[in-house]
């Protein structure tokens, strides 16, 4: 009986330290690099403009995730946006006559870099007329 009660016992332990384990790696590749941003996208199976894009993703695609981008809707400044994360400007891109503007920059804070133009970029701020729009490593699609 000793036995049997052991080993029922070692195996509750095993289990929950197994849950535990699988819980902390899924939490660990889906931690967002923006968390308090409501509308997202997010870059399943390529961290490149080949990524699958999608605005919900369930704890299967967690393992897929390459990156994601998100409109800023606290109305923070881009010298916010970059003090928040750490962010150094790597270099800066003008898109359009309307004032639209690319920051690709490198944080500490985040992780995934793509290698740029010769440098290591893993935040892209895109400045527009209507907002901000970040990504990690960068932005694809339409911004």
């Amino acid at each position: 009986m000793f036995w049997y009660k052991l080993g029922a016992g070692l195996r509750c332990i095993g289990g929950i330290l197994l849950c535990t384990l699988i819980y902390s790696f899924a939490w660990g590749i889906g931690n967002s690099p923006f968390p308090f941003e409501k509308e997202k996208e997010y870059y399943l199976y390529s961290p490149s403009s080949q990524a699958q894009i999608t605005s919900s993703i369930d704890a299967y695609d967690l393992f897929f995730l390459k990156g994601e981008s998100a409109k800023i809707t606290t109305g923070e400044s881009v010298d916010e946006v970059l003090s928040r994360y750490g962010a150094e400007i790597i270099f800066t891109e003008k898109f359009d006559e309307a004032g639209g503007i690319s920051y690709y920059c490198y944080s500490p804070k985040l992780k995934q870099p793509i290698f740029l133009d010769g440098k290591f970029v893993n935040l892209h701020v895109v400045v527009k007329r209507d907002g901000i729009v970040l990504g990690s490593p960068i932005v694809f699609g339409g911004y």
